[in-house]
């Protein structure tokens, strides 16, 4: 008979920390008490994303005294995304794979509301943020504009590109390709590959300078459009407005169609250097605790 405790766990949380000492402690607490309550094995991976505080030390600390505790301390800071995914590799034989955030902008009590579909069935239980404390100007208001942009621009169906907090079966964990999940958003690759989803909401509340800038919106814009096939129709377009011009003599065509060329040749090179980062680990682990 096998060891039970050398069986995968019904549910594995991956928590990407990155300075986040100051949160770890509470993030720890709330987020056992769902765990122990939903009465399925469970594993929570803490990464540390080559951070420069004390969090590496409280991993430490903590996978000594918790058996439910893992811990991967990164060689290089790689970046959220690239962090979560080194966890997803190491527990994709979980039956549910979750994430959530380390700075306690998610409520951890909310869990259960993501696991237990994917438990039923579901492929993906993506959350979207409910009851928001952003400033409307500041911060909603570019959030909304950005998942109206990106559900016009790729067909994207899941809301709200930038919630990182979601569960996945394990079955969904080993689809994500190498190249693929060095994205800056990694929702909408999800997207892609998952079978039956469910949208669940989930409380959000926002830190003073939280979220992403607007710089950071516009390069996972442009990287989500990269990897996606319908803008490939730019270029396209930009011809067909070239060969317009060139019929009816009409030069004020060729403003747009210089814009849509120059964006399809910027999102090509942007694609050929996702393939390119494809090649090689998503980040070293430097150290493991627990396990």
């Amino acid at each position: 008979m096998a060891d039970p405790d050398l069986l995968p766990p019904d549910v594995a949380v991956v928590v990407p920390v990155y300075d986040n000492e100051d949160a770890l402690d509470e993030l720890h607490r709330r987020l056992t008490a769902p765990l122990e309550a939903m009465g399925h094995p469970y594993t929570v991976t803490y990464v540390d994303d080559a951070g420069r505080d004390g969090s590496w030390a409280w991993i430490q600390a903590t996978a000594a005294a918790d058996p439910h505790v893992r811990g991967l301390r990164l060689a290089r800071n790689v970046g959220q995304t690239r962090a979560i995914c080194v966890g997803f590799e190491e527990v994709a034989d979980a039956r549910v794979v979750a994430t959530i955030d380390a700075d306690l902008d998610f409520d951890p009590a909310d869990l259960p509301l993501l696991v237990e579909p994917v438990l039923a069935g579901a492929d993906l239980a993506a959350g979207v943020r409910v009851e928001r404390t952003d400033r409307w100007l500041a911060r909603l208001w570019p959030s909304v504009a950005f998942n109206l942009a990106m559900r016009a621009g790729t067909g994207y169906r899941l809301g709200d590109v930038g919630c990182g907090y979601f569960a996945m079966s394990g079955a969904l964990t080993r689809q994500i390709p190498g190249g693929q999940h060095r994205r800056l958003a990694i929702r909408p690759l999800l997207a892609e590959l998952a079978g039956p989803t469910v949208t669940v909401p989930v409380r959000y509340r926002s830190r003073p300078g939280a979220g992403l800038s607007s710089a950071r919106r516009l390069d996972t814009a442009l990287e989500v459009l990269a990897v996606h096939p319908r803008p490939r129709l730019l270029a396209g377009a930009a011809a067909a407005l070239l060969a317009a011009a060139g019929v009816r003599r009409w030069p004020p065509l060729l403003v747009p169609a210089a814009g849509f060329g120059a964006l399809a040749f910027s999102l090509a090179r942007r694609h050929r250097a996702i393939r390119a980062g494809a090649q090689g680990p998503l980040g070293d682990v430097a150290e493991r605790v627990g396990g």
